[in-house]
C-alpha cells in the first residue's frame, strides 16, 4: 500500500523535518492548518540553518494526543549522561561541528522525559519494519545521509523525508526538497537510510493517530 499525502516544499533553513511533519499532520488532523512558525515551536527548531532533534517533537506531539515513537541507533541513557562526548564517538566530525548548542542542550534536558514516556527505542530498523507501521496508519519520517547518494562527502547531508510505502523493488519517498521525491530503487536508497559505521545513524520518527 502506497500512502498519499500533501506535498509541501520546505522553506529552507534546515526545515525538512517541519515540512515532513506538516504533510503528515494534514492527513492525521485535516481540520488543523499548521504553519511553519507553529511547527518550529512544537519541534524546538532553532533559528538559522540547523536541523531538528526529534526529542521535543516526540514529547509535544504525544501530549497533543498522537501516537509517537522515535527509533534511533543512539543510546538514550549515554546521550543523557555523556552528552556531546558520547556523540563524538558515534557521529562524523562534520555533524558534530554543526550542532546548535541551544537545541542540543534542550534535547539532552528533555531526553529523560521522553524515555519515561516510552517514546524512544534504540533499535536498528529497516524498510519492511516501517511498512508494517504504514499498514497500521502511521507515517515514518526517516533520516537519510544524502552523501551516500550523491557521493559528495564534504557535507554528510542529514535530511528528513517521509516514507510512503514499498512497491516491489522500489520505495516511495515524499521529499520536501524535491531531490528524491517519488519512486526510488530500494537497493539504491537503502544505504542512505542504513549507513555503514562512520556515517549518520539509522533513524525514524513514526507518528500516527492513537
Amino acid at each position: 500500500m502506497i500512502k498519499n499525502i500533501p506535498f509541501y516544499k520546505h522553506p529552507g533553513e534546515g526545515r525538512c523535518f517541519q515540512a515532513c511533519l506538516r504533510s503528515v499532520l494534514e492527513v492525521l488532523q485535516p481540520e488543523r492548518d499548521y504553519d511553519y512558525d507553529e511547527l518550529d515551536k512544537i519541534s524546538g527548531r532553532p533559528r538559522g540553518d540547523y536541523g531538528t532533534w526529534p526529542v521535543k517533537p516526540a514529547i509535544e506531539l504525544s501530549k497533543m494526543g498522537f501516537y509517537v515513537k522515535y527509533y534511533s541507533g543512539i543510546d538514550g541513557e549515554k546521550f543523557i549522561k555523556d552528552g556531546k562526548d558520547y556523540l563524538k564517538e558515534i557521529l562524523p566530525a562534520d555533524v558534530i561541528r554543526r550542532i546548535h548548542e541551544g537545541s542540543f542542550n534542550e534535547a539532552r534536558a528533555l531526553a529523560p522525559e521522553m524515555l519515561k514516556m516510552d517514546l524512544f527505542e534504540q533499535k536498528k530498523i529497516d524498510f519492511n519494519f516501517l511498512q508494517t507501521e504504514l499498514n497500521k496508519g502511521r507515517y515514518p519520517i526517516i533520516m537519510i545521509t544524502t552523501a551516500l547518494i550523491t557521493g559528495k562527502f564534504d557535507n554528510f547531508g542529514e535530511h528528513y523525508v517521509v516514507m510512503l510505502g514499498l512497491d516491489g523493488e522500489y520505495i516511495n519517498i515524499h521529499d520536501s526538497a524535491g531531490y528524491y521525491h517519488g519512486k526510488q530503487e530500494s537497493a539504491f536508497f537503502k544505504p542512505a537510510f542504513n549507513p555503514p559505521p562512520g556515517f549518520l545513524l539509522n533513524e525514524a520518527f513514526v507518528i500516527g493517530n492513537k
